[in-house]
């Protein structure tokens, strides 16, 4: 059992199996706050559901979400690495049992062609589900298969214009991921700076009815992404996304609206630093 999950962040030892730390040291910490809402959108205070921990040199290695309603750990994931590159995100659930581990590959190029959901069976880690890629010469995805088992159950094509930026997305969907959604397209379009302005999405729900959506995104002085104003079908409102920052350029809320304005989430972001002792994060995919 790995008890020291149990201590408060303030205080807890980390466990690092690669030598990330060398002594104690000031670690970054992103914590995600939702805030409880009256019928209104008030806020009626916040609860922490998620943290992130980085090395001081960025290096993401932990993640921990909460029950909201609870405030315990619902479950937590530690991420290693090999030749720089993330190798293995492995998530746990509260009482420490292994939910399930995510194993990356690349190609020669750096791009990620398979990711594969491993789950213990029989004290053995088996593949429940596997999203292969594959790239064009420039290093743009062109194709993305998602499999449950050995079912095909998503496939994506992607394809791109002369100013190699994305410009449409066709999406299908087959057994248990067409439950809500059969299929959809997604069509992009830029603003000068090369930034996305609007993405208009067609498709067919799990009962075969056609459907129409209108995104249209907007950026702040400093272009960053402000907001997406959502529509069904071209003009009727159907609600927004809100975007906010800190001066440094770090997010700081996220908000959504109803179609009528009435705020129905609401997430802010902390950024803080802690002064962590070393130890030793030990990988179950290497140990099995």
């Amino acid at each position: 059992m790995r008890a020291f999950l149990k201590i408060s962040v303030t205080s807890c030892l980390f466990l690092l199996s690669i030598p990330l730390l060398q002594a104690a040291d000031t670690l970054k910490i992103h914590l995600t706050y939702k805030h409880k809402l009256n019928p209104s959108g008030q806020t009626t205070g916040y609860v922490t559901v998620n943290q992130k921990f980085y090395t001081p040199d960025n290096i993401y290695f932990r993640e921990i979400n909460y029950d909201e309603k609870t405030g315990q750990i619902s479950d937590y994931t530690f991420y290693f690495y090999k030749n720089g590159r993330l190798f293995t995100g492995e998530c746990y659930d509260g009482q420490d049992s292994l939910k399930h581990i995510l194993k990356h590959e690349y190609d020669q190029n750096g791009n990620e062609i398979l990711l594969t959901r491993l789950v213990l069976a029989s004290g053995k880690l088996v593949p429940a589900e596997r999203t292969v890629s594959r790239f064009d010469a420039g290093n743009r995805i062109i194709l993305l298969k998602k499999y449950t088992g050995k079912k095909l159950t998503r496939s994506s094509k992607y394809s791109y214009n002369e100013s190699e930026l994305m410009i449409r997305d066709v999406t299908k969907y087959k057994g248990s991921a067409a439950e809500k959604i059969k299929g959809e397209t997604l069509d992009y379009s830029y603003n000068a700076d090369g930034k996305i302005s609007q993405v208009t999405i067609n498709g067919r729900d799990a009962s075969n009815k056609v459907f129409s959506k209108l995104e249209e995104y907007s950026y702040n002085e400093k272009n960053l992404l402000a907001g997406i104003k959502c529509f069904n079908g071209e003009s009727v409102p159907a609600g927004e996304k809100i975007f906010k920052y800190l001066n440094s350029g770090a997010q700081s809320l996220y908000q959504e609206n109803d179609a009528n304005g009435n705020i129905f989430l609401l997430l802010q972001y902390d950024y803080k630093k802690h002064y962590m002792e070393r130890g030793t994060q030990v990988s179950s995919y290497e140990n099995l």
